[in-house]
């Protein structure tokens, strides 16, 4: 799910355990949260994690991380994998990489977990 419905799912999820609170108390609390859910759902880079290596003789690894409460991100890894290979490779002086390795997988955590992309490139 992409842009913001799954924060506005979050915010209103948030105020059910306000139930017990006065309606208006309720209402200002959800208005809060579905605000600060929607500003977090425009911003492209929050949820994001990229971490890179250098594995030597021109090589580096990309992991691309994608924070659980944020959604999946479905789709935007090998994007995401693309974009930072193509900023590893112009900061080293390279005109093109080679893709040697690329997987994605699911990490479970006590707190959700995250969906991980990591792969190995070459610099051409």
């Amino acid at each position: 799910m992409r842009g913001p419905l799954p924060f506005l799912l979050i915010a209103l999820g948030a105020t059910i355990p306000a139930g017990c609170a006065t309606t208006n108390q309720t209402a200002a609390l959800a208005a809060v949260v579905a605000v600060g859910a929607l500003v977090l759902s425009e911003k492209p880079e929050v949820g994001w994690d990229a971490k890179t290596a250098d594995q030597g003789e021109r090589r580096f690894r990309i992991e691309i991380r994608r924070v659980a409460w944020t959604g999946s991100g479905e789709g935007d890894f090998g994007r995401r994998f693309d974009r930072e290979a193509q900023r590893l490779v112009s900061e080293h002086g390279c005109n093109a990489y080679r893709v040697l390795t690329y997987r994605e997988r699911y990490e479970p955590a006590l707190t959700g977990g995250s969906r991980i992309a990591e792969g190995i490139i070459e610099c051409a």
